[in-house]
């Protein structure tokens, strides 16, 4: 069997291996997984298939309580009647028709869950034809935005007019940005105006951080007056501080004049890129941006507006982060359009774009195309559908599937793009209860990302009984419960210091082990029982003992009846795994008669192995043979071990197999006149009829199974059954043949990964010879240095010497003047 498997192809042995796993594993029940449940909210918690049975007759004396909890299916083998098992369960609370108010329909959903069950909730969304729609214009106030400034004052009549056609109900607002106001963002001299040095030819207010100028209104000649305004500003470095002015646009909802139920968009004009968290360090900024703090004020009104509001913090709190500014856009459901004057600034708006949860837009500006931007973006952002659900925490899996207009499926994800105005997207949310919440409820809204519109879904676990706990009656003692406790879903609850399952335990008895292990005490019953006061009671019959030590089933099973020690009319177990045989039997399993050792039945029927013992391949033992190694335990030892079946080297059977293979297109009647399929060997005739090309599973479910060795590194797997038939008056044995549908294949590595592997190979061996004579240069550096720091130190020089001076001054005695001295 061993060399069979062997021989199995690696994919055919995986799958297997994976059937057998996921066929072990579901045959564990999920309600016996964990600490055994003592009591019927204990078990509901463990699986949605979980029920209680609080049948009072139940006997649950040797296993105890937990024996009351599994599937229905298991209670009802074990003879339970009465059971208790909550039902998950979702309920449509508020369900108004969709109009141009109300997108989404049903407004609020009750789930009562189980835990690991799954519900499904389906709900549409419609989009509202005029629904009402506010737009702030956030534009940058420096030089080269200054003519899109004077293309929104131009256009503001037929701005008024785009907006119309979109909605009935519009508003519109306008605000303004710079930068900090702090080095080295401005010009460090306070006396110099912010456009001096850069060659404007112009004087320019000082530089402000973000300023409100206009509430959303749908007043166009305040429009007008604010975005013709010919004052400008500036910053010396390239980045603007967009982002501060977009998160104070979008906090302060009363100061913008926010409303709750509009679509709100923000289009935000710059012609550069923008600072975020981090960035105001280089001008001493370093505390973080309050993300939920709204900071405007009346400023000294650089403007010249009336009723502007200047962000008055900006020296105080960093830039926000890209993390801030996703949240924040994403509770207010604010979309954003990007409106860039230069293309070079569009990829890093992209990547904006793909980390914001709301719906944003890019888009190039001109003075030109300004109303044709807004009218393009605002309908890409109004046609774009997209219902998200706020997040569950660690006790709730959901997921959601769509089915945008025009489609007949439902398909993951929660987004549709270009739906028209008046259509309507379905949904379909899949909600799991992962564990029991830790409060009475849990509330999950699914809500629009462009609108304020949602569906609230209220849910409640279901980790208790409900019906039956409300039937315990703790002042009603019962003689089960010793009178000392009462019945609380079929299980005793005991009063006092008593315990057990009938409360038959007293505080002394109640605690203690010490009679039930012989002293290790992880080993309590000897694993095959529990300790109730202090005494053994064992889980099944089998066991006995006072320590549930002994086992019925331990001794070997009867080769031929399939029974421990044969069974009681052979032998008895003494618990210990030996069986006790009774006269006229023998062998360790009882098996052996003496009427068999007298006829021993272990001659094979094969010619070549006539008159010969166990085909001289074994022994003879109580009338049947034990093989030897190198054959199969077939009851003549006549097969050769490394085949299930006994014709794997048949050459007649080995070419049917391949003629039927290579000829498998064919219809069966054709193969059959490709294919001499008959006489195997001596009165065994192939069924040519019923032979069959199966899976791989189905040649080896129940048959004898052989391996067939084929060109190319290929092997075939092929199985067959033998049963009895006749020609004529003769009888024969007739093979019904099974065959693999599909050969397998070694996979063969490509030359190409063998030459990588070499070069990686030696590549690596290269580097780790360096590492080592790095590391052995190193190591004779530091022997080195310390070497000569331990000369240093052993030096016979004072400290004040150096033997390595020499005196730059050199003396020379002219002998002719030695002694003379003409002064």
């Amino acid at each position: 069997l061993l060399k069979t498997i062997m021989l199995l192809p690696k994919s055919l042995f995986l799958a297997l291996l994976c059937s057998a796993t996921v066929t072990i594993v579901s045959s564990i029940s999920p309600c016996s997984v964990g600490i055994p449940p003592t009591s019927c909210s204990a078990c509901i918690k463990l699986h949605s298939s979980c029920a209680w049975c609080t049948d009072e007759s139940f006997d649950d004396s040797r296993i105890g309580p937990q024996h009351r909890c599994g599937t229905k299916a298991e209670l009802r083998d074990r003879g339970c009647i009465l059971m208790e098992s909550p039902v998950s369960r979702a309920e449509i609370m508020l369900d108004n028709p969709l109009s141009d108010s109300n997108q989404i329909k049903p407004q609020n959903v009750s789930v009562w869950a189980r835990t690991h069950h799954s519900i499904q909730l389906e709900f549409e969304f419609k989009q509202a034809e005029n629904y009402p729609v506010d737009m702030y214009i956030l534009s940058d106030k420096s030089h080269s935005m200054r003519d899109f400034l004077q293309s929104v004052a131009n256009m503001s009549e037929k701005i008024q007019q785009t907006l119309g056609e979109l909605t009935r109900n519009w508003r519109i607002g306008v605000g303004f940005f710079v930068d900090k106001p702090v080095f080295p963002y401005v010009q460090p001299n306070p006396s110099a105006a912010p456009c001096d040095s850069l060659g404007f030819g112009e004087r320019c207010i000082d530089t402000f951080s973000y300023i409100h100028a206009m509430d959303l209104s749908q007043n166009v000649v305040e429009l007008k007056e604010v975005t013709a305004a010919k004052t400008i500003s500036a910053n010396l470095d390239a980045p603007e501080g967009s982002l501060d002015a977009l998160l104070q646009a979008v906090i302060c909802r009363s100061q913008i004049g926010w409303r709750s139920n509009s679509r709100k968009v923000v289009l935000l004009a710059i012609d550069g890129g923008f600072h975020m968290a981090g960035d105001g360090r280089f001008g001493g900024i370093i505390e973080p941006f309050p993300e939920s703090q709204c900071h405007l004020e009346t400023g000294r009104n650089k403007l010249n507006v009336t009723g502007s509001l200047e962000y008055v913090n900006a020296t105080r709190f960093d830039y926000p982060s890209i993390g801030q500014v996703a949240k924040v856009l994403s509770d207010a459901k604010v979309s954003v359009i990007f409106a860039l004057k230069s293309d070079s600034y569009t990829p890093l708006y992209m990547q904006l774009k793909h980390a914001l949860p709301v719906v944003t837009e890019v888009d190039l500006v001109t003075n030109d195309n300004v109303l044709e931007l807004i009218k393009k973006n605002y309908r890409s952002i109004a046609e774009t559908v997209e219902i998200r659900a706020n997040d569950p925490g660690l006790w709730l899996n959901i997921t959601s599937e769509v089915r945008c207009p025009g489609e007949t499926d439902f398909k993951l994800g929660n987004r549709c793009h270009r739906v028209p105005l008046g259509a309507t997207v379905s949904y379909r949310a899949t909600v799991t209860l992962t564990k029991c919440l830790p409060r009475p409820e849990e509330i999950v809204h699914f809500a629009s990302t462009t609108s304020d519109d949602r569906m609230e879904v209220r849910i409640k676990s279901l980790c208790n009984c409900p019906e039956c706990e409300a039937k315990a009656n703790p002042l009603q003692k019962v003689p089960k419960c010793q009178n000392v406790g009462h019945l609380e879903c079929g299980v005793c609850s005991c009063h006092g210091n008593y315990s057990g399952d009938s409360c038959q335990c007293d505080a002394q008895t109640g605690s203690q082990v010490d009679q039930c292990h012989s002293g290790d005490v992880s080993n309590i019953c000897s694993k095959n029982g529990r300790c109730v006061c202090n005494k053994c009671v064992c889980y099944k019959d089998n066991y006995y003992g006072k320590l549930c030590e002994l086992d019925k089933l331990s001794c070997p099973d009867s080769w031929d009846t399939k029974e421990p020690c044969g069974g009681p009319s052979r032998g008895e177990c003494d618990g210990k795994r030996t069986c006790i045989c009774k006269p006229g039997y023998s062998e360790k399993d009882c098996s052996c008669s003496d009427a068999n050792k007298l006829k021993p039945d272990c001659h094979s029927k094969k010619e070549q192995y006539k008159d010969m013992q166990c085909s001289n391949h074994g022994t003879c033992i109580c009338g049947r043979c034990v093989c030897e190694a190198l054959w199969s335990s077939d009851p003549h030892c006549d097969t050769k071990a490394g085949s299930t079946g006994s014709l794997c080297n048949d050459e007649g059977l080995r070419r049917c197999v391949e003629c039927v293979f290579n000829h498998r297109k064919l219809a069966p009647e054709d193969r059959q006149t490709q294919c001499n399929c008959s006489l195997v060997e001596e009165g065994v005739w192939i069924d040519a009829s019923k032979i069959q090309l199966t899976p791989q599973s189905e040649v080896i479910n129940d048959k004898s199974t052989c391996v067939l060795n084929m060109a190319n590194e290929c092997s075939l797997l092929y199985g067959y059954i033998i049963g009895d038939g006749s020609i004529g008056s003769r009888s024969i044995r007739n093979m019904t043949l099974f065959i693999q549908e599909e050969k397998q294949c070694r996979d063969r590595v490509s030359p190409l990964i063998l030459v990588l592997i070499v070069v990686a190979a030696v590549v690596i061996v290269g580097i780790i010879i360096l590492l080592i004579w790095k590391a052995l240069i190193t190591i004779s550096d530091r022997r080195e240095f310390a070497k000569f720091k331990s000369q240093t130190q052993n030096s016979a020089w004072g400290a004040g010497e150096n033997p390595v001076y020499r005196d730059p001054n050199t003396t020379v005695t002219n002998p002719v003047f030695a002694g003379k001295n003409d002064f």
